[in-house]
């Protein structure tokens, strides 16, 4: 997976430098939450509200269609609560490759376009937080998560004709984060963002 995350890094970074690509940035807020199944306890999870930010390529590849790679930083997260422990928080770092396919429709104003496509993550820190005590993830104190994601997205946003996005995007986690026989997670989480392409659009 680590390998797999590297190439897809290098692969965007060099598409992301191509003269023919659009380069932007964008970011916004993630609502995110977890989905959760527990073979010993009846838990329910709160939504977190967290950030994300990046850089997004945009490059027409036939008529209207679109590859839009981007390379992004996104937090994560939920509390679980249950009346077998105390609210527990948890809160995930995250490297992201998304690499959406987007249908596009031309306007007076620019473009309205949606589409979607698969994201792969990597978890690089984070923390758990229980009864006021915080632990770092992926330590000594907490083994038990994976640092890998696997997720599909589905995006839906206006272009101005300055460069100027938004977007809202709906992403569903496929992969179990969390490494026990009894407990399974899996994110999920609806982003909010806001974006500004820096060279001009494609003629």
């Amino acid at each position: 997976m680590k390998k797999i995350l590297l190439a897809g890094l290098f692969i965007t970074g060099s598409l992301l430098t191509q003269a023919q690509f659009r380069v932007g940035i964008k970011g916004g807020l993630n609502f995110s939450d977890q989905a959760r199944k527990d073979a010993g306890h009846s838990v329910t999870t709160k939504m977190h509200t967290e950030l994300h930010a990046g850089v997004v390529g945009d490059v027409k590849i036939w008529k209207s269609i679109y590859l839009q790679p981007a390379i992004m930083y996104s937090r994560k997260g939920a509390t679980h609560k249950s009346a077998s422990f105390a609210d527990t928080k948890i809160k995930m770092n995250y490297v992201e490759l998304p690499l959406n396919i987007v249908y596009k429709k031309e306007l007076m104003f620019g473009t309205v376009f949606a589409g979607g496509g698969p994201v792969i993550g990597y978890g690089f820190g984070g923390e758990m937080v229980q009864n006021g005590q915080s632990k770092k993830l992926y330590s000594d104190d907490i083994k038990n998560f994976g640092h890998e994601d696997i997720s599909a997205n589905l995006l839906a946003g206006i272009e101005l004709n300055n460069g100027l996005f938004s977007s809202v995007s709906y992403q569903k986690g496929f992969r179990d984060i969390y490494k026990t026989d009894n407990v399974k997670i899996r994110n999920n989480s609806v982003s909010v963002s806001v974006g500004y392409y820096l060279n001009r659009k494609h003629r």
